[in-house]
């Protein structure tokens, strides 16, 4: 639709979910940490929720979802409890770490299934109203992903903390682009994914939930 009213409160609805679901992944290794820096954060981004229930540009909303992102990953190293990896900040295309190459790795295959039932319904997985059109982007398919991203998130902290995953599972395939990715040998690596229970469990209490989870 090109109803910018329309467009402007599924933004507002995206933004809001994805920050609250992002504070709940951070809250929940709170609990254990109790850090004081992560408890600041924790005020911020629920500031960011509140203003971005009440924003109806499209613009200051990304605005906000950019603020709200670089909050919850400037903590996120915090909640690895493994020795052998870390997490500084976030990097793509390519991810230059194992943590990022998993995140980006989920979003892809969350995104891939969140365009083809985008297409099963009718709908035009180009056209969003929160990313741009740009030739070649699937941008309704990573306006619905935004909301479900701290999803692939829990999962990765998941796998990596429980050892599902360890550093055998990658391997650094140029010295120059420094690209991780999953090696892709034996069931503690793509098969871990398909095979824990907790994270479809999790998945589909998020799918069936009619709105975002309280702040």
């Amino acid at each position: 639709t090109t109803d910018p009213g329309f467009c402007a409160r599924l933004t507002r609805n995206i933004v809001v979910a994805k920050l609250r679901y992002q504070r709940q992944v951070l809250l929940r290794a709170q609990r254990r940490l109790a850090d004081d820096d992560l408890a600041v954060v924790l005020g911020q981004i629920r500031l960011l929720v509140h203003q971005a229930e009440r924003e109806g540009s499209i613009d200051r909303l990304r605005g906000l979802e950019g603020q709200g992102a670089a909050l919850y990953f400037g903590q996120f190293g915090k909640l690895l409890r493994v020795p052998h990896f870390a997490f500084t900040h976030r990097n793509r295309r390519p991810p230059r770490d194992p943590v990022n190459a998993c995140l980006s790795f989920g979003y892809a295959v969350l995104g891939s299934l969140v365009e083809s039932q985008a297409q099963c319904c009718g709908l035009d997985p180009t056209l969003g109203f929160f990313h741009q059109a740009a030739y070649g982007r699937p941008s309704l398919a990573l306006d619905v992903l935004e909301e479900f991203r701290p999803l692939v998130d829990g999962l990765v902290l998941r796998l990596l903390n429980r050892r599902q995953l360890g550093p055998n599972d990658f391997e650094r395939r140029s010295t120059l682009a420094v690209e991780d990715v999953l090696a892709g040998e034996g069931e503690t690596s793509a098969d871990a994914v398909g095979h824990d229970r907790g994270s479809h469990d999790e998945q589909q209490a998020l799918l069936r939930d009619s709105g975002p989870p309280c702040g």
